[in-house]
């Protein structure tokens, strides 16, 4: 079995549609063959063939974003893929550094989220660096990371120059025929076979956060959360 997580209006066949039901949602039409909050939903273990999240997995905070890891990797079996796409922040930090001031606007959307509802908030930050290093950590292999600069370079990325082609496309376009110059990054990973000490890896990862001298007590805050979670 596939599913396919926080699928908003995108069906995909093949997959188990999952999302909210339609009245947590203000502008968009859902359609999903099992309405839930992700957080509360379980599978057996070694159960997966895949789980697919596009767009959503910036929605948690960092503690809930480990421990879905951690639980997405109970419920795939060995081999099993995780997909994901979300905002690429270190193109977006980049872009944000020569944008004019509607396009910075743009950027901090996709940053930070659309904000029309409780869930559309961003919460954590992901880029190529980041999935690598939290990934291998969490017991999964990474087969693709790609990142496009812009929808056009995502649908046409095997044209020539298809990034600069996006970039410099008018809002016109994209507002005719969908899309944002905005640049996302897709992470296919397998789960490998592996034994995995969640919380100390977590406790790891977790500790990275610590500035200045914060010292364990926001850690175990922290911990907590996953814990609870």
């Amino acid at each position: 079995m596939k599913v396919h997580l926080g699928c908003g209006n995108k069906y995909l066949e093949g997959y188990l549609n999952i999302d909210l039901p339609s009245s947590e949602h203000t502008i968009m039409d859902v359609k999903a063959d099992m309405y839930a909050d992700i957080r509360t939903v379980q599978f057996p273990e070694n159960s997966i063939d895949e789980v697919r999240l596009h767009h959503l997995f910036e929605h948690f905070n960092r503690a809930e974003a480990l421990k879905l890891l951690s639980r997405w990797r109970t419920w795939l079996k060995v081999g099993g893929i995780l997909h994901i796409e979300t905002p690429d922040f270190q193109l977006c930090a980049f872009l944000y550094l020569f944008a004019s001031r509607r396009y910075k606007f743009q950027l901090g959307r996709h940053i930070f989220g659309s904000q029309e509802a409780s869930w559309a908030n961003h919460l954590d930050f992901w880029d190529k660096k980041k999935y690598k290093f939290i990934l291998k950590k969490m017991g999964f292999d990474i087969v693709k990371i790609k990142r496009y600069w812009n929808s056009f370079h995502k649908h046409y990325a095997y044209v020539p120059f298809a990034s600069l082609i996006g970039a410099i496309l008018p809002e016109s376009v994209y507002r005719k025929y969908g899309g944002y110059k905005l640049p996302n990054i897709v992470v296919i990973a397998r789960k490998n076979s592996q034994d995995v000490n969640y919380k100390q890896v977590v406790e790891d990862i977790l500790g990275d956060y610590l500035v200045g001298n914060e010292d364990r007590k926001l850690l175990d805050v922290w911990l907590e959360q996953f814990e609870k979670m």
